[in-house]
């Protein structure tokens, strides 16, 4: 995940894309509103925010391969991001934790293509069993 500006400005957050995370995606966090705060698309923009608000020199990255454990991810050279930052305003003599809510939430793409209630395992496996009594049943007879 990498903090930064926009050219025209504004917070943006870099990170993986919710299918291939070997790809990024660029969050332009002034376009999230309402339900995407509650995505880890929103969420990476209200760290972000709050880092930009607290003077955090941008880009700023860390590494969501192990997020929340310490460390250093081998891959990238970037420490791995945790639930919480310390930040410290020198000017106004103030520390503050920027929240990092990313493991409470889904991707805004993965949220939308999901069906409203998706059968599950169990439900199939009590169908397949109810079937194959009722044919072995009629093969019996």
């Amino acid at each position: 995940l990498c903090c930064g500006l926009s050219s025209w400005g504004e917070v943006q957050a870099l990170m993986p894309e919710a299918w291939n995370k070997s790809a990024v995606q660029e969050v332009n966090c002034s376009a999230i509103s309402g339900n995407l705060y509650v995505t880890k698309e929103g969420a990476s923009c209200s760290y972000c925010i709050c880092l930009l608000q607290d003077e955090v020199a941008f880009p700023t990255c860390c590494s969501l391969s192990s997020f929340g454990r310490a460390g250093v991810d081998s891959s990238s050279g970037e420490q791995y991001c945790q639930k919480l930052r310390p930040t410290y305003n020198l000017e106004a003599q103030e520390v503050r934790y920027c929240e990092l809510r990313y493991d409470l939430y889904e991707f805004a793409a993965a949220g939308n293509t999901k069906p409203a209630s998706s059968p599950t395992f169990g439900m199939f496996f009590f169908v397949f069993v109810a079937l194959s009594s009722i044919l072995m049943a009629e093969f019996l007879q």
